[in-house]
């Protein structure tokens, strides 16, 4: 988390994986994603899409809203990406 800490500072935004968040793939990934939420370091939850798998965002999405509240969950999935590319 340190290193994230420090290219934080140094201006980076963070996306993290609707998949991780769901633990679909590892509880690793999860914990880790959480930790970066509770950190408030996390700019955008969207997904990938290797290898066809399923994206899981409607899932995370409501997991974030439950966990965060309504308006934090739109910023990270809506807001925070509108603001940047207009």
């Amino acid at each position: 988390m340190t290193e994230v800490l420090e290219m934080r500072k140094e201006g980076a935004l963070f996306q993290i994986n609707a998949y991780s968040l769901l633990a679909c793939e590892s509880t690793e990934y999860r914990d880790f994603a959480f930790k970066m939420l509770d950190e408030g370091i996390v700019d955008f939850v969207a997904t990938d899409y290797h290898f066809r798998k399923p994206r899981k965002l409607k899932e995370a999405y409501e997991l974030v809203g439950i966990r965060y509240g309504e308006e934090t969950r739109d910023r990270l999935f809506y807001g925070n990406a509108k603001q940047l590319f207009g």
